[in-house]
């Protein structure tokens, strides 16, 4: 089993945290069926803002979600999702009410480092520090309170 330590980096406009899920320990993932929640707060309820994760992708056809504000998949409960579609080499926004993506070479089995420099009306790419591009999904800003 691989002990991975997971950090999330919230960078809002005029405020930035570090966030540790654990202090002093790893959190222990098996690959199978591992997600992290971190319970809604209104500081994540932001309309500029820019989420930055990790992502080990393996190899599959389906639309997967790797980091998300929601708790279904309608309008009412996605302030946002990332999907990553391995088959489709692409990176998508789900909103709740549009799905747009961008193209990229995500290769299974490698970590990458995902920046998402997120509006209301787009959402900027940025892969391993480089600029992918603009999708034209953005945050559903009616949507507040849904963990992270």
């Amino acid at each position: 089993m691989k002990k991975i330590f997971f950090t999330l980096l919230f960078t809002l406009t005029g405020w930035s945290t570090l966030l540790n899920a654990q202090t002093g320990a790893a959190l222990d993932f098996d690959g199978v069926d591992d997600l992290v929640t971190i319970p809604a707060a209104a500081a994540f309820d932001f309309s500029t803002g820019t989420i930055e994760c990790w992502l080990y992708s393996g190899t599959s056809t389906a639309n997967r979600s790797f980091i998300s504000m929601r708790t279904a998949v309608d309008a009412g409960n996605t302030r946002w999702s990332a999907h990553v579609n391995e088959n489709s080499n692409t990176i998508g926004i789900w909103n709740g009410t549009a799905y747009n993506t961008v193209s990229v070479s995500i290769d299974p089995n490698v970590w990458y480092h995902i920046a998402l420099v997120m509006t209301t009306t787009s959402v900027d790419l940025y892969v391993n520090g480089s600029y992918i591009g603009a999708i034209a999904s953005g945050i559903n800003s009616a949507v507040t309170g849904k963990p992270l």
